[in-house]
């Protein structure tokens, strides 16, 4: 399943960037920095805009982040769940949409 989720998660950068949509990803911290800077590339590389590791996200720096992007997120997808994903939430402009397509 895990690796269904990673392709998954890859497919959603790709779409997003073709319909001309901000991607904000939200990745565990890899434990190795080199291991960490070669996901980063590799999603940027499909299209990802900004990338954020769990810790990050909890982080008020975020916040700064939003009026870039021309507001609060309105649609958040969640491919893993957990405790990211309550933090994610708190980011969401009112009235948005959380779509949970995969799960542990």
């Amino acid at each position: 399943m895990k690796n269904l989720n990673l392709f998954q998660g890859q497919a959603v950068i790709q779409l997003a960037k073709q319909m001309k949509l901000n991607v904000v990803n939200v990745v565990r911290k890899r434990p190795d920095a080199t291991k960490q800077k070669e996901l980063n590339e590799f999603l940027n590389q499909l299209g990802a805009d900004y990338i954020l590791t769990e810790d990050e996200l909890r982080k008020s720096y975020v916040n700064d982040l939003w009026p870039k992007l021309g507001g609060k997120p309105k649609l958040a997808l969640n491919c893993v769940g957990g405790k990211a994903t309550a933090d994610m939430l708190r980011h969401l402009d009112q009235s948005s949409v959380v779509v949970t397509y995969g799960g542990m």
